[in-house]
């Protein structure tokens, strides 16, 4: 990763923080001081010229009470459907034939393969 991307995630970072600390009506003085950092390091955090330290992220998110998500532009890794049959297929899952004649796997796949895509996607929404 580049100097230049490194300065603009944590100039987002810390605009996404500020964001949400105002939306809370939170002040700065608060949260430095439950993360806890002083002020001025704090400042330096929202303003980008610092990046946050992994457990201060914590600290701000559950003080927040956000996930860290919110703050980290995280997307996980898309779990192609592919993967998964040849996943499965290599774990002993069965091949078969659907009433149309295409391959298939045995019903436990949907199970298995649920259990992937929602670790890798997360928890699904309501």
């Amino acid at each position: 990763m580049s100097k230049l991307n490194d300065k603009r995630d944590r100039m987002i970072r810390g605009h996404r923080i500020k964001h949400l600390r105002e939306k809370k009506h939170v002040t700065i003085t608060e949260l430095a001081n439950f993360i806890p950092v002083d002020r001025q390091t704090y400042s330096r955090i929202e303003s980008g010229v610092r990046d946050v330290l992994c457990g201060e992220l914590l600290r701000i998110a559950e003080y927040l009470n956000v996930h860290i998500s919110e703050i980290v532009d995280y997307r996980p890794p898309r779990v192609e459907p592919k993967a998964v049959y040849e996943i499965a297929i290599d774990l002993g899952f069965q091949k078969r034939r659907d009433e149309d004649g295409r391959l298939n796997v045995s019903p436990m796949l949907y199970d298995f393969a649920d259990r992937i895509l929602h670790t890798a996607h997360g928890p699904k929404s309501n």
